[in-house]
């Protein structure tokens, strides 16, 4: 039999459009389950094979009834075989995905394929800030990334953010997190405007939080400064780019206003003129010398 990517979902195979997969693991299921089990037969026995090319096989099987099943894989819907079970015509058909076979002896049976469609990844992107109000020159903020993974896992993960003019992140303030691997350890991102965290492979279902702070210039401008970030991965079928709330690109504002608590300290020169009220070329009766007149 054969595995093979079912890129048009239509549970056959050919067309052009479907590569046969290597890799996956069949099994004879004994119990009914489903299940790999132990003891139970795979394509890495010495009585079986399985190629880089889908092709899989068993042999010397002893005549009976047999249950042929595959190992399914994160990141793929298996589309065929796909088969209803009528246990009471009252009750909905359950669904089995093997291959229920019957092998007398002098058996030689082939096409038991599996097709399985490759799911897309999805990136969803967004960014936060901790500012809360108004921020002064100065100040710092926090700027929390997050990206999540769906549908399939990707490899060469990288966020990009620009934060705005004035900004500048403070080296050494960064953390990466992830649901599934806790605390990464990653080369710390280089802020050239903008600044890259490079990633790699992420799988499905994981949700990887990133923050840094953000040191805001003392002699910034009061206004509204805007920032941007955006991410992309790479999938089986090509690059894949991270979606935010308003398309590829996200980002936060953070509004800065004059410094009313730090006021410049200017020094004033004071001029005193004043007027000569009265003179003497005498001094009076003290007995002072009057050459100091």
């Amino acid at each position: 039999g054969y595995k093979w990517n079912d890129q048009d979902g239509d549970g056959q195979r050919g067309g052009g459009d479907e590569d046969l997969l290597g890799g996956w693991t069949i099994f004879l299921d004994e119990n009914g389950n489903e299940q790999l089990d132990e003891e139970e037969s795979t394509t890495t026995e010495e009585n079986a094979s399985s190629d880089n090319f889908g092709r899989y096989s068993f042999r010397d099987l002893l005549p009976g009834e047999y249950s042929i099943c595959e190992v399914t894989q994160n990141g793929w819907t298996q589309t065929f075989p796909i088969n209803q079970i009528y246990n009471d015509e009252d009750e909905e058909p359950s669904l089995t995905y093997c291959h229920k076979i019957t092998i007398n002896s002098g058996d030689d049976l082939t096409e038991q394929n599996f097709g399985n469609q490759y799911v897309p990844p999805r990136l969803t992107l967004t960014k936060t800030n901790d500012a809360g109000g108004d921020r002064t020159p100065g100040g710092s903020v926090t700027f929390t990334l997050t990206l999540t993974v769906s549908g399939n896992g990707v490899t060469n993960a990288i966020v990009r953010d620009l934060p705005a003019k004035g900004f500048k992140y403070r080296a050494g303030s960064w953390i990466v997190f992830s649901n599934l691997r806790g605390f990464m350890t990653i080369t710390q991102p280089e802020y050239n405007s903008p600044g890259d965290w490079n990633l790699g492979s992420l799988a499905t279902g994981e949700i990887v939080t990133m923050s840094y702070v953000a040191d805001i210039d003392s002699a910034q401008t009061p206004g509204l400064y805007n920032d941007l970030a955006w991410a992309n991965g790479q999938g089986i079928g090509g690059p894949v780019t991270a979606v935010g709330s308003d398309g590829a690109f996200v980002g936060t504002q953070v509004n800065v206003i004059k410094n009313t608590q730090d006021t410049p300290t200017r020094e004033v020169e004071q001029k005193v003129e004043g007027q000569v009220l009265g003179a003497t070329t005498t001094l009076p009766a003290t007995g002072a010398d009057t050459r100091w007149l």
